[in-house]
Protein backbone atom coordinates (compact mmCIF):
# COMPACT_ATOMS: atom_id res chain seq x y z
CA UNK A 1 0.00 0.00 0.00
CA UNK A 2 1.04 3.49 -0.64
CA UNK A 3 -0.42 7.00 -0.20
CA UNK A 4 -1.04 9.33 -3.09
CA UNK A 5 -2.09 12.96 -2.84
CA UNK A 6 -3.17 14.74 -5.50
CA UNK A 7 -3.20 18.45 -6.76
CA UNK A 8 -6.24 19.52 -8.54
CA UNK A 9 -5.85 21.88 -11.37
CA UNK A 10 -3.69 20.50 -13.61
CA UNK A 11 -3.57 17.70 -12.22
CA UNK A 12 -6.86 15.91 -12.16
CA UNK A 13 -8.87 18.71 -13.71
CA UNK A 14 -7.96 21.00 -16.47
CA UNK A 15 -10.04 23.65 -15.39
CA UNK A 16 -8.54 26.42 -17.88
CA UNK A 17 -12.42 26.99 -19.33
CA UNK A 18 -14.30 26.77 -16.48
CA UNK A 19 -12.13 29.58 -14.64
CA UNK A 20 -11.18 31.78 -17.31
CA UNK A 21 -15.20 31.45 -17.80
CA UNK A 22 -15.79 32.83 -14.27
CA UNK A 23 -12.85 35.07 -14.52
CA UNK A 24 -14.21 36.83 -17.56
CA UNK A 25 -17.75 37.04 -16.29
CA UNK A 26 -16.42 38.83 -13.06
CA UNK A 27 -14.57 41.32 -15.38
CA UNK A 28 -16.93 42.13 -17.89
CA UNK A 29 -18.93 43.82 -15.05
CA UNK A 30 -16.37 46.02 -14.15
CA UNK A 31 -15.58 46.71 -17.48
CA UNK A 32 -12.36 44.94 -17.66
CA UNK A 33 -10.24 43.32 -20.16
CA UNK A 34 -8.34 39.90 -19.24
CA UNK A 35 -5.82 38.52 -21.04
CA UNK A 36 -6.25 35.41 -23.69
CA UNK A 37 -6.96 32.21 -22.02
CA UNK A 38 -3.92 30.92 -23.61
CA UNK A 39 -1.63 33.08 -21.74
CA UNK A 40 -4.08 33.22 -18.42
CA UNK A 41 -3.72 28.92 -18.35
CA UNK A 42 -0.03 29.73 -17.02
CA UNK A 43 -1.14 31.70 -14.17
CA UNK A 44 -3.36 28.74 -12.45
CA UNK A 45 -2.36 26.89 -9.74
CA UNK A 46 -1.61 29.59 -7.02
CA UNK A 47 -4.51 31.44 -4.72
CA UNK A 48 -6.29 33.68 -7.41
CA UNK A 49 -5.94 37.04 -5.56
CA UNK A 50 -1.65 36.09 -6.20
CA UNK A 51 -1.96 37.09 -9.74
CA UNK A 52 -5.41 38.67 -10.32
CA UNK A 53 -3.19 41.87 -11.33
CA UNK A 54 -1.13 40.07 -13.54
CA UNK A 55 -3.94 38.86 -16.08
CA UNK A 56 -6.21 42.13 -16.20
CA UNK A 57 -5.25 44.85 -18.49
CA UNK A 58 -5.79 47.73 -16.36
CA UNK A 59 -4.40 49.11 -13.11
CA UNK A 60 -6.75 47.58 -9.99
CA UNK A 61 -6.93 48.72 -6.67
CA UNK A 62 -7.40 46.07 -3.53
CA UNK A 63 -11.39 46.76 -3.42
CA UNK A 64 -11.77 46.18 -7.07
CA UNK A 65 -9.62 43.31 -6.54
CA UNK A 66 -12.05 41.90 -4.00
CA UNK A 67 -15.18 42.85 -5.82
CA UNK A 68 -14.06 40.85 -8.98
CA UNK A 69 -12.81 37.68 -6.84
CA UNK A 70 -16.10 37.78 -4.98
CA UNK A 71 -18.16 37.59 -8.14
CA UNK A 72 -15.94 35.09 -9.57
CA UNK A 73 -16.52 32.55 -6.69
CA UNK A 74 -20.12 33.62 -7.11
CA UNK A 75 -20.11 32.58 -10.46
CA UNK A 76 -17.82 29.94 -10.69
CA UNK A 77 -19.12 28.20 -7.65
CA UNK A 78 -22.48 27.73 -8.47
CA UNK A 79 -21.35 27.57 -12.70
CA UNK A 80 -17.63 28.01 -13.82
CA UNK A 81 -16.84 24.75 -12.85
CA UNK A 82 -19.25 22.62 -14.73
CA UNK A 83 -16.78 23.48 -17.41
CA UNK A 84 -13.83 21.65 -16.24
CA UNK A 85 -12.62 18.62 -18.19
CA UNK A 86 -11.09 15.54 -16.11
CA UNK A 87 -8.12 14.48 -17.74
CA UNK A 88 -8.03 11.66 -20.42
CA UNK A 89 -7.82 8.17 -18.47
CA UNK A 90 -7.56 9.63 -14.88
CA UNK A 91 -10.78 8.34 -13.73
CA UNK A 92 -9.37 4.40 -15.16
CA UNK A 93 -5.70 5.42 -13.59
CA UNK A 94 -7.69 6.85 -10.11
CA UNK A 95 -9.89 3.65 -9.80
CA UNK A 96 -6.78 1.54 -10.25
CA UNK A 97 -4.55 3.38 -7.66
CA UNK A 98 -7.81 3.52 -5.29
CA UNK A 99 -7.89 -0.81 -5.21
CA UNK A 100 -4.48 -1.06 -2.73
CA UNK A 101 -3.85 2.51 -1.66
CA UNK A 102 -4.99 5.44 0.31
CA UNK A 103 -6.17 8.32 -1.64
CA UNK A 104 -6.29 12.23 -0.82
CA UNK A 105 -6.53 15.49 -2.21
CA UNK A 106 -4.29 18.37 -1.54
CA UNK A 107 -5.28 21.82 -3.48
CA UNK A 108 -5.39 25.45 -3.18
CA UNK A 109 -9.07 25.34 -4.08
CA UNK A 110 -11.32 26.76 -1.33
CA UNK A 111 -12.60 23.32 0.20
CA UNK A 112 -16.42 23.77 -0.67
CA UNK A 113 -15.85 24.00 -4.68
CA UNK A 114 -13.17 21.08 -4.08
CA UNK A 115 -16.40 18.80 -2.68
CA UNK A 116 -18.41 20.36 -5.36
CA UNK A 117 -15.79 19.95 -8.73
CA UNK A 118 -15.35 16.22 -7.20
CA UNK A 119 -18.77 15.35 -6.67
CA UNK A 120 -20.20 16.64 -9.85
CA UNK A 121 -17.56 14.59 -11.87
CA UNK A 122 -18.47 11.73 -9.86
CA UNK A 123 -14.71 11.34 -8.53
CA UNK A 124 -14.96 12.25 -4.68
CA UNK A 125 -15.10 7.35 -4.31
CA UNK A 126 -11.87 7.70 -5.15
CA UNK A 127 -10.62 9.99 -2.07
CA UNK A 128 -10.27 9.55 1.72
CA UNK A 129 -9.68 13.26 2.75
CA UNK A 130 -9.46 16.66 1.25
CA UNK A 131 -7.08 19.12 2.13
CA UNK A 132 -7.33 22.88 1.06
CA UNK A 133 -6.19 25.97 2.66
CA UNK A 134 -9.12 27.57 4.38
CA UNK A 135 -10.06 23.90 5.88
CA UNK A 136 -9.80 19.94 5.77
CA UNK A 137 -12.51 17.69 5.61
CA UNK A 138 -10.19 16.28 8.80
CA UNK A 139 -10.11 18.02 11.73
CA UNK A 140 -6.63 18.79 12.95
CA UNK A 141 -6.42 19.27 16.26
CA UNK A 142 -2.88 18.89 17.22
CA UNK A 143 -1.97 22.22 15.02
CA UNK A 144 -1.55 25.40 17.28
CA UNK A 145 -3.47 28.39 16.14
CA UNK A 146 -2.00 30.37 13.28
CA UNK A 147 -0.51 27.32 11.85
CA UNK A 148 -0.63 28.42 8.11
CA UNK A 149 -2.98 25.46 6.10
CA UNK A 150 -0.16 24.96 3.17
CA UNK A 151 0.51 21.86 1.14
CA UNK A 152 3.53 21.20 3.06
CA UNK A 153 2.34 21.44 6.43
CA UNK A 154 -0.76 19.17 5.09
CA UNK A 155 2.42 17.00 3.86
CA UNK A 156 4.37 16.77 7.26
CA UNK A 157 0.77 16.25 8.86
CA UNK A 158 0.15 13.33 6.93
CA UNK A 159 4.09 11.87 7.27
CA UNK A 160 3.32 11.82 11.23
CA UNK A 161 -0.02 9.97 10.68
CA UNK A 162 1.54 7.10 8.27
CA UNK A 163 2.91 4.17 9.11
CA UNK A 164 6.79 5.16 8.17
CA UNK A 165 7.44 1.53 5.78
CA UNK A 166 5.18 2.67 3.30
CA UNK A 167 5.32 4.50 0.16
CA UNK A 168 4.53 8.43 -0.35
CA UNK A 169 3.62 10.49 -3.34
CA UNK A 170 2.59 13.88 -4.41
CA UNK A 171 1.38 14.68 -7.73
CA UNK A 172 1.34 17.99 -8.90
CA UNK A 173 2.60 20.05 -11.78
CA UNK A 174 4.15 23.02 -10.54
CA UNK A 175 7.54 23.87 -8.73
CA UNK A 176 5.46 25.37 -5.75
CA UNK A 177 4.41 21.48 -5.76
CA UNK A 178 7.74 20.28 -5.82
CA UNK A 179 9.14 22.28 -2.89
CA UNK A 180 5.88 21.63 -0.91
CA UNK A 181 7.68 17.66 -0.15
CA UNK A 182 10.88 18.90 0.59
CA UNK A 183 9.84 19.08 4.07
CA UNK A 184 8.22 15.27 4.36
CA UNK A 185 8.84 12.00 3.33
CA UNK A 186 6.82 12.09 0.40
CA UNK A 187 8.13 11.98 -3.30
CA UNK A 188 7.03 14.51 -5.95
CA UNK A 189 5.31 12.85 -8.93
CA UNK A 190 5.66 15.88 -11.57
CA UNK A 191 2.21 15.71 -13.75
CA UNK A 192 3.74 17.54 -16.96
CA UNK A 193 1.03 17.90 -19.23
CA UNK A 194 -0.35 20.40 -16.42
CA UNK A 195 0.28 24.33 -16.28
CA UNK A 196 3.28 24.57 -14.87
CA UNK A 197 6.84 25.42 -16.54
CA UNK A 198 8.52 22.42 -17.11
CA UNK A 199 10.69 21.28 -14.05
CA UNK A 200 13.30 18.93 -13.86
CA UNK A 201 14.89 17.64 -10.34
CA UNK A 202 17.04 14.28 -10.10
CA UNK A 203 14.63 14.08 -7.26
CA UNK A 204 11.06 13.51 -9.11
CA UNK A 205 9.55 11.44 -10.83
CA UNK A 206 7.76 12.42 -13.86
CA UNK A 207 4.42 11.81 -16.09
CA UNK A 208 3.92 12.91 -19.11
CA UNK A 209 -0.10 11.68 -19.12
CA UNK A 210 -2.37 10.37 -16.47
CA UNK A 211 -1.87 6.62 -17.55
CA UNK A 212 1.75 6.62 -17.05
CA UNK A 213 1.24 6.43 -12.80
CA UNK A 214 0.54 2.86 -13.93
CA UNK A 215 4.05 2.29 -13.35
CA UNK A 216 3.19 3.09 -9.84
CA UNK A 217 1.28 0.19 -8.81
CA UNK A 218 4.23 -2.36 -9.24
CA UNK A 219 5.80 -0.95 -6.36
Amino acid sequence: MSIFCFDLDGTIFNSLDGIYYSLNYACEKYNLKLIPKKEFKNYIGPPLKSYLKSVINSNINDQIISEIIKEFRLHHDNEGYKYYKVYPKMIEVLSLLKKDNNLFILTNKPFNITCRSLEFFNLNKFFEKYFCPDKSSECIKEWSEGVVKSKNNYLRYIDLKTQKKISRYFVGDTISDYLATKESCFEFIYASYGYGNNINFKDMHRINKPLDLDRFLKE
